[in-house]
C-alpha cells in the first residue's frame, strides 16, 4: 500500500464530509447533520480552492509506484478534482440549468435520505427543515451573480421554476415531502416535533418556497432567453459536460449517431415483437392499443404497490442464480404521495444510508395510468433489485475501494445507470419478457434512453429546436405530450445527464459480449457481474480495463491446465 496516497484518499474523504451533508448522512457522519445542502457561493469558492491544492498533492506521486487497484482510484481522485476545478472555471454554479429541478425533486428526495429513528434523528431533522429558508437564500445570491455575468435561463423553462415550488408550498402540511420523514408512528410517539415540525413548514418552509417563486419571477424572468442550445452559447461547455456524463471520452457526434443506430435497431426488434403478439401491422398498431387500451392499468396505487411487490419478491426469489454479491440490507416499496406523483417519474429508487440505519426504498407512483403493467418488470429490474437497489448495497458492503469512490455512485453516473439499464434487459435472462407484450414494454423502455441520446445532442450540439426534439421522441415513443414536453425540457434544464444511461448499458452488454466471446464455455454470467461490482464506481474505460485483465486471468488458468 503507498502511504502517501493512501493518506491523500483519506484526507479527501474527510474533505467531502466537511463540506456535503447529504453524503455525512448517508455515512452516520453528524458534523452537518444540521444542514441539508451546503450551496452558498463561499462553500463552491471553498470547494474549488481545497480541490486545486489536493490536485497539487496528487501530482507528488508516482502513479507507476501504485498497485493496479490503487492506480485506478488515483485515475478517478484525479478526474473528480479536475472536474471540480472545471466545473467552477465554467461557471456552472452561476448558470441557470438546474434550477428547474431543485424545488420540486432534489430537495424533498435528499431531506430523507437519512434514517429518522429516534427523538435525536428528529431533532435533527427539524434543524434540517430550519435551514432551507437560509439555503434559498444562497440560491438567490448565486442567481443574482449569475444574471450580472450574463447568464439566462431557457424560457421555456421558467414556468417550471415558477410553479413547482408554488404547488409544494399548497400542499397540505402532513401530506408533503417535508413532513414525510415524520409521519405515522414517529409523530404518534413525538407528538410535540411532529407539531414543531408543523410550524417550521407552515412558518419557514413554505414561506421561502413562496419567496423563491416570486424571486425567480421577478429576477429570472427579465434575464431569460429563447436559445435553449448550448451549440449556441457554449460548446466546450458541453462537450465537457457529455464527457463528464458518459464516463468516457466520446464526442457529441458520436454519441448522435450511437442514438441514431440503436434508435433503428430497437424499432426494428419492436416490430417483430408486435408481429409475434399478433398485430400484423406492426409496431405502430400494438403502440395505438396500448395506448388506448385500459386493461394494463392497476385500480388505484395499493393496487399497483401490492402487483409490483408481488413481482419484486419473486425477482429476488431468483438474484442467487444470477448473482454471487447480495448485499446484507433488503428494501420496501412505498407510494409517491398523490400529489407530488404528478410532476414525478412513475418510480425511482432511494438508496439505503451506508451505515445500515434503514433500508432501501423502491417508490412507485400513486397514479396508476403512469405505470401500466408492461413496465412493472423494467422498472422493478432497474431500481430495485438487481438495479439501483442491490448496486449499490453491493458498493456500500466493498471494503477494497476508498470511501469517496465507493458512497458517490452519481458521481460516476453512466456507471450506476448504465447498470440498472443492463438489468432491465437481464429479465430476458431470467424469463421475465416471454409474454410479448412485456417485451413490447422492455423495448419501449430501452427506445426511450436510445432517443435521449438523439434528443440532448440534437438541442445542445445540432441546435435542434424544441419542438423538433419534441416531434422526434413522439415519433418512436408512445409516451403522452405531457411526458414527451416535461422530459424535453429536462435535456434543455440538464444538459447531457440523459446520455449516461445508454451509454453505460451499451458499454457493459459490449463487455458481455466480449467475454462470452473470448471465454465461451468458461463464461459465468454470476462471476461477470461480481466483476462489474467488485471494482466499484468507475468510468467506462477503467471498466472495460478491469474487465479485460479479468478475461487474461481466466485464459491464463486454462492454459496452466490444458
Amino acid at each position: 500500500m503507498h502511504t502517501i496516497f493512501s493518506h491523500l484518499c483519506s484526507d479527501y474523504w474527510q474533505h467531502l464530509l466537511d463540506t456535503d451533508p447529504t453524503i455525512g448522512r448517508s455515512v452516520g457522519d453528524r458534523r452537518l447533520v444540521h444542514l441539508l445542502f451546503k450551496e452558498s457561493l463561499n462553500d463552491i469558492q471553498l470547494r474549488y480552492d481545497v480541490a486545486r491544492r489536493f490536485q497539487s498533492k496528487l501530482a507528488t506521486i508516482e502513479q507507476s509506484e501504485l498497485t493496479s487497484e490503487e492506480s485506478r482510484s488515483y485515475q478517478l481522485l484525479h478526474r473528480e478534482l479536475s472536474n471540480t476545478v472545471r466545473e467552477f472555471e465554467f461557471e456552472r454554479h452561476l448558470r441557470h440549468e438546474f434550477f428547474p429541478f431543485t424545488p420540486d425533486f432534489r430537495m424533498v428526495l435528499y431531506l430523507n435520505d437519512g434514517a429518522v429513528l429516534s427523538k435525536r434523528d428528529v431533532e435533527d431533522y427539524l434543524q434540517r427543515l430550519s435551514s432551507i429558508p437560509l439555503l434559498f437564500q444562497d440560491y438567490q445570491d448565486r442567481v443574482k451573480q449569475g444574471c450580472a455575468k450574463g447568464y439566462r435561463i431557457p424560457a421555456v423553462l421558467l414556468d417550471t421554476v415558477i410553479n413547482s415550488p408554488l404547488e409544494q408550498s399548497r400542499q397540505p402540511i402532513r401530506k408533503s415531502g417535508f413532513f414525510k420523514p415524520l409521519e405515522g408512528r414517529l409523530s404518534d410517539k413525538y407528538p410535540d416535533q411532529a407539531t414543531k415540525a408543523e410550524k417550521i413548514i407552515s412558518e419557514q418552509v413554505y414561506p421561502a418556497l413562496a419567496n423563491w417563486s416570486q424571486f425567480v419571477k421577478e429576477r429570472l424572468g427579465q434575464h431569460r432567453t429563447d436559445q435553449i442550445s448550448l451549440a449556441k452559447t457554449d460548446p466546450d461547455y458541453y462537450r465537457y459536460l457529455v464527457e463528464k456524463e458518459t464516463l468516457c471520452s466520446t464526442s457529441a457526434e458520436d454519441t448522435h449517431q450511437l442514438g441514431l443506430s440503436e434508435v433503428a435497431r430497437i424499432g426494428a426488434e419492436m416490430e417483430k415483437v408486435a408481429k409475434k403478439a399478433g398485430f400484423s401491422t406492426g409496431a405502430s398498431e400494438l403502440k395505438k392499443h396500448l395506448a388506448t387500451s385500459q386493461t394494463y392499468f392497476s385500480e388505484s396505487a395499493q393496487a399497483l404497490n401490492n402487483t409490483v411487490a408481488i413481482l419484486s419478491k419473486k425477482i429476488d426469489g431468483m438474484i442467487p442464480e444470477f448473482f454471487s454479491l447480495i448485499p446484507r440490507t433488503t428494501y420496501s416499496i412505498e407510494s409517491i404521495d398523490p400529489e407530488t406523483s404528478a410532476s414525478m417519474p412513475p418510480a425511482f429508487a432511494q438508496p439505503n444510508p451506508a451505515n445500515g440505519s434503514r433500508s432501501g426504498i423502491h417508490w412507485l407512483t400513486s397514479l396508476p395510468e403512469k405505470c401500466p403493467s408492461y413496465m412493472h418488470t423494467p422498472l422493478a429490474l432497474h431500481e430495485a433489485w438487481p438495479g439501483h437497489l442491490l448496486h449499490i448495497a453491493v458498493l456500500q458492503e466493498l471494503d477494497n475501494i476508498p470511501e469517496f469512490q465507493k458512497h458517490r455512485p452519481l458521481e460516476y453516473n453512466a456507471y450506476a445507470e448504465g447498470w440498472a439499464l443492463y438489468c432491465e434487459r437481464l429479465g430476458h435472462d431470467m424469463g421475465l419478457y416471454d409474454d410479448p407484450i412485456d417485451h413490447f414494454g422492455q423495448l419501449m423502455m430501452e427506445m426511450w434512453r436510445a432517443t435521449r441520446l438523439v434528443v440532448d445532442t440534437g438541442i445542445h450540439y445540432y441546435g435542434w429546436s424544441r419542438e423538433q426534439a419534441n416531434t422526434y421522441m413522439h415519433k418512436y415513443l408512445s409516451l403522452s405530450e405531457a411526458t414527451i414536453a416535461a422530459e424535453v425540457d429536462r435535456y434543455i434544464g440538464m444538459p447531457a445527464q440523459a446520455l449516461s444511461y445508454k451509454m453505460g448499458d451499451t458499454c457493459i452488454q459490449s463487455l458481455r459480449d466480449k467475454c462470452e466471446t473470448e471465454l465461451s464455455e468458461k463464461f459465468s454470467l454470476r462471476e461477470f457481474h461480481r466483476q462489474l461490482m467488485i471494482c466499484g464506481p468507475v468510468t467506462l474505460n477503467l471498466l472495460e480495463q478491469h474487465i479485460a485483465s479479468w478475461i487474461k486471468e481466466i485464459q491464463a488458468k486454462n492454459s496452466k491446465t490444458a
